[in-house]
């Protein structure tokens, strides 16, 4: 069995979020926390200059516990 990737980038980007009011969002995440919210644009390139890309297909993203 094939291990799912694990991003282990200290710059990730996380594709097409879907936030608690119903958005979707590309979020940024930089040294573990979120460096902004923007908005989300399905025609946008997947692959960004060192970034980690992650395509989240519209899952609903929440705070960690």
């Amino acid at each position: 069995m094939v291990e799912p990737a694990r991003a282990t980038a200290d710059r990730l980007l996380l594709r097409g979020c879907r936030l608690p009011d119903g958005a979707l969002a590309n979020v940024r995440v930089a040294a573990g926390r979120i460096e902004s919210l923007e908005a989300y644009d399905s025609s946008a390139l997947d692959v960004q200059d060192n970034w980690v890309t992650i395509d989240v297909a519209g899952r609903l993203l929440t705070p960690g516990l």
